[in-house]
């Protein structure tokens, strides 16, 4: 079994603590003893933005990203294309300084990088209270639909975030979710708020036995 070394702990802004730890070259984060995000594998945050751009109608210059992370999702908006701008928004300012002090190789430096920039916010206040359409919409806030790690986040899985999201989604965009599982209630829910709905499961490695991640895409025509 790898070695795990907590590298550092402090109170989140919900008020849980939240964990640094290192397993041998990889980091990880914990949330109140819940798994969040690992640097060992980014596959399926970076397939939520390949998937989508392969599915909508429209290049995506303008994109929003829900949840830094540890910048997989950012970074590979930015590898599309030369002319993205992405929006990171995250509200747990210690994931941001272990972006910094950790992570930067992980992302390739994303939060120094032309074309990003950084909003210290809660996602759906964010999206509620700015005006601004993308092109595209990458949401990796929690664990998927049916795994809320922050209760406030649940209303971005349902009607009224699912509808506030199709508005602030461009013609011919699309908004892309991340599941650590499979859920056929949220795919079928898309199916009544998007125009075209699309469910990709993505094995966390080619060898891993664990069971798939899933990217879920809602199209708006």
């Amino acid at each position: 079994m790898k070695k795990v070394v907590v590298l550092e702990r402090g109170k989140s802004v919900f008020g849980d603590e939240i964990q640094l730890q290192q397993r041998e070259q990889d980091f990880e984060i914990i949330s109140n003893g819940v798994f969040l995000m690992s640097t060992e594998n980014g596959q399926s945050e970076r397939e939520m933005v390949k998937k989508a751009k392969a599915v909508m109608k429209r290049n995506p210059h303008r994109v929003l990203v829900g949840g830094l992370g540890v910048g997989h999702t950012a970074d590979q908006v930015l590898r599309e294309g030369d002319d993205a701008n992405v929006h990171i928004v995250e509200i747990e300012p210690k994931i941001v300084e272990w972006q910094y002090k950790y992570l930067y190789p992980f992302s390739n430096g994303i939060l120094q990088r032309e074309g990003a920039s950084l909003i210290i916010a809660d996602i759906g206040f964010w999206l509620e209270r700015n005006p601004l359409c993308y092109d595209l919409i990458c949401l990796d806030t929690d664990n998927g639909p049916d795994w809320i790690v922050a209760d406030r986040n649940a209303k971005l899985y349902r009607n009224e975030g699912l509808d506030l999201l199709y508005h602030r989604v461009t013609q011919g965009g699309a908004v892309s979710f991340w599941s650590a599982s499979r859920s056929q209630a949220f795919f079928q829910l898309l199916k009544e708020k998007f125009d075209r709905v699309y469910e990709y499961p993505v094995k966390v490695s080619a060898t891993s036995q664990l069971p798939p991640d899933y990217v879920y895409i809602g199209c708006k025509d």
